[in-house]
């Protein structure tokens, strides 16, 4: 028979013989949501922190200056900051944009109205060349407006802190290169709501108004970050900048991880060396609970689908024993072998089809509600969050990829019953005189 008529004749089957199939219907509309959800929050956590880390450290491979002559700190001169721009365009890399930053992570302290505050990061950044970041950012109060050399933006913890609110003037004190104490006076601009791992003790100022208060000269840095078009080819970007400078400036062997990075930076030697980093280098002690989710979600994964095979086996046995007249009526009257267990096919893939919909459904439902969750009370979960809520990600891989593992399941469990089932001998099949 021709392939239409048989898809109409196992949806009329299917449609008949519902209520038998409700039971695998509802395994596979549950399993596949369970699946789901926990792909896409997997997904959606390995996401946030991708996204936090890589707006926190500038790029998707950063530059990272370390100056042995100036007490360790990270500190970039101008000739190496020039010569790094000019090997990113010499390696013909493809880079959306490249920033410079001036970060201290030393002793840096904030003063207002009596009370102090240690700060974790504190970022030099340029203004005009960072706007739309900064313009994406969560904002409590206030925001990015045209800011001043002496303009502060902190993070909604550190104002919680001080009791301070945009507009107030703060004081900020910082060892220079030479390990004495400055300070200067800065107006807060705005107040970032920001209660992660990354951007708790975290403040933003003029790169250059930091450089000057450190006692840099006004065009060094300490970071430069590349952002790529695609994260995958972070590796790849930097082995290519890397071959560009070792002729030109001390830089490092591209590490793989930090603890190769940390020995790295035991090492002697004199003046300024450059670190090629990137964002899996940072977050390699964060890959390790992310691989653990992975093995987790494989193992929830490899139960579910054998919780659905096993339920498909069950019920495709109890259905085709009642169908065994019907069967071999279908013969009868001149349907092939061929013709019934393709019939019996269609009618798994048009369930599996409805089932997994039915699943999409069920996950999206469970992620807007997880996403109404607040998880902020786990200490250092923020980093797996966008704006402290958990958020799904779906992408069309992951989808397919599980959708085609409950059509191999199904189509498993139907195809040696149905094979057996279809080449029976006929006047067996008409009195339902089935051997097992």
């Amino acid at each position: 028979m021709k392939l239409p008529s048989l898809f109409l004749l196992a949806l009329k089957y299917l449609l008949r013989y519902r209520r038998r199939y409700l039971f695998l219907a509802t395994a596979l509309c549950i399993g596949f949501g369970i699946v789901t959800v926990i792909v896409t929050q997997k997904d959606g956590m390995i996401e946030s922190v991708y996204d936090s880390a890589q707006s926190h450290y500038a790029g998707d491979i950063t530059l990272e200056g370390v100056d042995k002559d100036s007490g360790r700190k990270t500190h970039m001169d101008f000739g190496t900051v020039s010569a790094i721009i000019k090997a990113v365009d010499d390696s013909h890399i493809r880079y959306t944009h490249i920033v410079k930053r001036t970060l201290l992570m030393s002793y840096e302290r904030l003063y207002y109205n009596g009370a102090s505050l240690d700060l974790k990061y504190t970022a030099g950044i340029d203004w005009d060349n960072e706007q739309d970041y900064l313009a994406s950012l969560a904002w409590r109060d206030g925001g990015y407006d045209k800011p001043a050399d002496d303009t502060i933006y902190i993070s909604a913890p550190i104002a919680s802190r001080l009791g301070a609110v945009r507009g107030d003037s703060l004081v900020m004190e910082v060892l220079t290169r030479y390990d004495q104490k400055n300070t200067g006076n800065f107006v807060i601009g705005g107040i970032i709501e920001d209660y992660s791992l990354f951007g708790f003790y975290k403040i933003y100022v003029s790169r250059k108004t930091l450089n000057r208060l450190a006692q840099f000269d006004e065009e060094d840095a300490s970071h430069i970050g590349i952002f790529l078009p695609a994260k995958a080819n972070a590796d790849d970007a930097r082995e290519a900048v890397y071959q560009q400078l070792r002729q030109w400036i001390n830089i490092a062997p591209p590490p793989q991880d930090r603890d190769a990075w940390e020995a790295q930076k035991d090492e002697s030697w004199n003046g300024i060396r450059v670190f090629p980093l990137t964002l899996a280098v940072y977050l390699s002690e964060v890959s390790q609970i992310l691989e653990a989710m992975n093995i987790l979600t494989y193992f929830l994964y490899v139960i579910i689908l054998l919780i659905i095979l096993v339920s498909a086996v069950v019920t495709y046995r109890l259905i085709l024993h009642e169908r065994t007249q019907e069967l071999g009526t279908m013969r009868a009257i001149g349907f092939k072998g061929w013709d019934i267990r393709l019939v019996l096919i269609l009618e798994t893939l048009l369930l599996a089809t409805l089932s997994i919909i039915a699943g999409i459904a069920l996950s999206l439902a469970v992620n807007g509600a997880l996403s109404r969750l607040s998880f902020t009370w786990i200490p250092s979960f923020e980093i797996f969050m966008k704006n402290g809520r958990l958020a799904a990600q779906y992408s069309g891989g992951p989808l397919a990829f599980n959708a085609l593992a409950v059509y191999s399941m199904l189509l498993i469990a139907v195809w040696f019953p149905a094979f057996a089932a279809s080449r029976q001998h006929l006047p067996e099949m008409l009195t339902a005189g089935t051997k097992g």
